[in-house]
């Protein structure tokens, strides 16, 4: 079995994850200051590459929350607005007529999770004998290798809604597919990267974020029968979970949501609005007043939450991802600290 180095100080935060054993860096950041930190692990582990607060690292679904709040600077423009139907943007698209930008953006489209839909034909074909952890595996190595919009339009293209679009929210990572779609129609031909480094990166001074998981410089690891096994860095560029970033990037990233930059304020109660009601613009609704996300691609993990009645933020990368129940604790060990700070 590997062991996993930690690297330690006398914090709070430290002290509660010094038995977590987990891969990455994590933070607790209020508007103005860092209130606790901590890494453990490798970035490359069979090379023994410690893992940082600098260590440029697939950021996972926390893609969403960018991506949400450059829609609505696109709306603030006056470039889309969110009762726009799906069809004005991309008609090709069968139930586009049915659904707008918001329900997107809120997860109210109906829509099918498109990975859902791909993961389905390598369960039904999986060896009995091939434990869940190794069929995880390769689900999420070909998911995350040569994708792009044309191959998720083809898989949920002829599935129907799942139900009606604004009558209930349903987590499904091809709304986030589609504003990127979107957004990327939108900029003239001109990169999406661009438009981001533009809007986002540059006014924060965001200096290792990036979109391409590709751009990585952490290895991605699937923790299987006790052990990291290595599961790559993917070619994932597409707006639900292909951003890379440090955790130094995502403490500045926090503090401009503390401290409302980068959006009007009603722009801001709008996102939280639709966060409270379940999903909103890459915001879930979580336990104890928090907002955030936290979800995975390949080994990559990324964690961005804020509590506004606290005045604080955490933020985490992790490169090793654990079975679902190790990575609730390991996140709810986060919170807790971070509400005493």
């Amino acid at each position: 079995m590997v062991e996993l180095q930690s690297v330690k100080d006398e914090s709070p935060l430290s002290r509660a994850l010094q038995d977590e054993h987990y891969n990455g860096a994590v933070a607790v950041v209020s508007p103005d200051k860092e209130l606790a930190a901590d890494s453990q692990g490798f970035s490359h582990i069979d090379m023994a590459v410690p893992f940082a607060s600098h260590t440029v690292s697939g950021a996972g679904t926390v893609t969403q929350q960018f991506f949400g709040i450059l829609l609505m600077q696109f709306v603030e423009k006056g470039v889309v607005k969110l009762s726009d139907k799906l069809s004005q943007y991309v008609p090709e698209y069968h139930n586009a007529d049915q659904i707008t930008l918001h329900q997107l953006a809120n997860m109210q489209s109906g829509i099918p999770d498109y990975l859902t839909l791909m993961a389905k034909p390598f369960k039904e074909n999986a060896p009995a004998t091939l434990p869940d952890e190794r069929l995880a595996l390769q689900i999420d190595q070909h998911n995350a290798t040569n994708m792009d919009f044309a191959k998720v339009l083809d898989v949920v293209n002829d599935v129907p809604l799942a139900f009606k679009p604004g009558s209930q929210p349903s987590y499904s990572s091809t709304n986030a597919i589609l504003i990127g779609e979107v957004l990327d129609r939108l900029t003239n031909e001109r990169p999406l990267e661009a438009v981001l480094k533009e809007y986002i990166y540059d006014p924060l001074a965001l200096t290792n974020t990036k979109l391409g998981t590709a751009h990585a410089f952490a290895e991605g690891y699937h923790w299987i029968a006790g052990n990291p096994n290595i599961a790559g860095k993917g070619d994932e560029n597409q707006a639900d979970r292909g951003l890379v970033t440090t955790v130094d990037d995502l403490e500045k990233f926090a503090q401009a949501v503390l401290t409302g930059k980068l959006l009007q304020s009603t722009s801001w109660k709008t996102i939280f609005k639709d966060a409270e009601n379940g999903y909103g613009f890459g915001w879930h609704k979580l336990e104890n007043g928090w907002l955030g996300n936290s979800g995975s691609m390949l080994g990559y993990t990324g964690l961005l939450s804020i509590n506004q009645k606290q005045k604080k933020a955490v933020v985490g990368l992790t490169n090793v991802l654990k079975p679902q129940p190790a990575m609730d604790q390991f996140f709810n060990t986060i919170y807790q600290v971070a509400t005493t700070l």
